[in-house]
């Protein structure tokens, strides 16, 4: 007789752990997770906490008195008729006059620039106060500018070139301009004395601190105030005076320091 078959249930590969089991471990996972997420963000705070203390920010200014070394001097000479000719004929003796009085006050003629002749027309009007197409008259001027190096004696000339005025020339002049041409060069010493005053200013916290000054970590020039001496005109977009032959100009430095 054959034997009876006989079936066989085979072995379960793996080990089946209770649902509590898994539960209670991801929660293990999860929870350590966050302990070295906690401990990470610790850190840096504490770094950055630990930086920020260890730097001080400080602004310190330098300030020069300076003397302009250009002046533009401007001058403009007019003429007025009913005839454009006379007009123009007027107006070309009036600047023949003016340059020469000018170079006679020792102004080389090549220092001296005129400008295109302005024509403008004068109406006539009605009875009722209206414009009409007849041209009553012409005004002509004329733009002479001076720039020199001879600051202070151009300076002087053009304070009497309204002497002219009683030949008969119609001449005004304009404000001269008085400008310091050498910024680009005193700009490095400015920044340096600057930021030296910038060190000056933090170390001096520092002691108060009882803690010692590092390097410097950055140093950033702020725009220059130029203005007339005595000025403490400030403008954030930096002032530039052209108005007066002396001046005193300003540098400022935002500077940051290490602390030790």
């Amino acid at each position: 007789m054959e034997d009876p078959k006989t079936t066989i249930a085979a072995a379960p590969t793996g080990l089946a752990l209770p649902a509590r089991v898994v539960v209670t471990f991801k929660a293990g996972m999860m929870f350590a997770l966050a302990n070295i997420i906690c401990v990470v963000i610790a850190v840096l705070a504490y770094t950055h906490v630990h930086r920020a203390v260890n730097t001080i920010d400080v602004t310190g200014s330098a300030e020069k008195q300076i003397v302009s070394n250009l002046i533009i001097w401007q001058a403009t000479v007019a003429a007025q008729s009913p005839q454009l000719k006379t007009a123009y004929d007027q107006l070309s003796a009036a600047m023949t006059a003016t340059k020469a009085f000018l170079i006679k006050g020792g102004i080389p003629a090549a220092r001296l620039k005129l400008d295109a002749i302005t024509i403008n027309k004068h109406y006539q009007r009605d009875a009722k106060g209206h414009k009409t197409d007849i041209v009553s008259s012409y005004s002509l001027s004329q733009d002479i500018t001076v720039t020199s190096h001879d600051v202070r004696h151009v300076a002087r000339i053009g304070r009497r070139v309204t002497d002219l005025i009683q030949q008969g020339i119609q001449v005004s002049a304009a404000p001269p301009q008085y400008i310091y041409t050498k910024l680009a060069d005193l700009k490095i010493s400015m920044l340096a004395a600057a930021t030296q005053d910038a060190r000056t200013r933090a170390g001096q916290i520092a002691a108060n601190s009882h803690a010692k000054l590092g390097k410097i970590v950055y140093a950033r020039m702020g725009v220059l105030q130029i203005n007339p001496v005595y000025s403490t005109s400030v403008s954030s977009e930096g002032n530039d005076d052209t108005t007066s032959y002396r001046k005193s100009i300003m540098a400022v430095v935002h500077a940051q320091f290490r602390l030790r």
